[in-house]
């Protein structure tokens, strides 16, 4: 019997879509550690910190300056003039933070390379703060929203002119 070789054979479609299979799939795995190593950044990176007295807004300046993190911050919800004596050898980002509020209400998220400071009043979830004026009255307004030929109209939006305070009315 007398032995024929084959060239130029393709290769079955079974090991095509495999390899395509495998390519994909190392694609993503890399893609997926890419986006890992930049979210441990912040748990990697070790601060040394030892200010007395200083104020906030200087020690945020100082950790500015020590790592690639920035802050973003409101001045009118957290107090930069705080006092604070930071004693901080090779602590990482979320600890230095938790030192230097401590005993406040401000709150951080880390997103990357950037630091969010909020009071906890503004964290998402949180119930709002509504304060009063002491001498401010209470007013009940009432009446009916009909159209041209007298149908109520459910739905519609009555804004108090000059506030935010507002209603929505209902079938009646």
């Amino acid at each position: 019997m007398k032995k024929i070789r084959i060239t130029g054979r393709k290769i079955p479609t079974f090991w095509n879509k495999s390899l395509r299979l495998m390519k994909l799939t190392f694609l993503f795995l890399v893609v997926g550690l890419m986006q890992l190593s930049a979210s441990v950044y912040s748990q990697s990176t070790k601060l040394s910190l030892d200010m007395r007295n200083a104020k906030v807004g200087e020690v945020l300046d100082a950790i500015e300056k020590q790592s690639e993190f920035r802050f973003a911050y409101s001045p009118g919800y957290i107090d930069l003039n705080r006092q604070v004596t930071v004693n901080i050898h090779d602590k990482t980002v979320d600890e230095s933070l938790n030192v230097i509020f401590a005993g406040t209400d401000v709150e951080y998220g880390v997103f990357d390379r950037h630091i969010l400071l909020y009071p906890e009043s503004l964290k998402p979830g949180a119930e709002p703060v509504v304060s009063h004026a002491t001498g401010a009255q209470q007013r009940t307004v009432s009446g009916r929203v009909s159209d041209e030929t007298g149908q109520p109209l459910p739905g519609v939006t009555v804004v108090i002119k000059g506030t935010a305070q507002g209603t929505v009315t209902d079938s009646n």
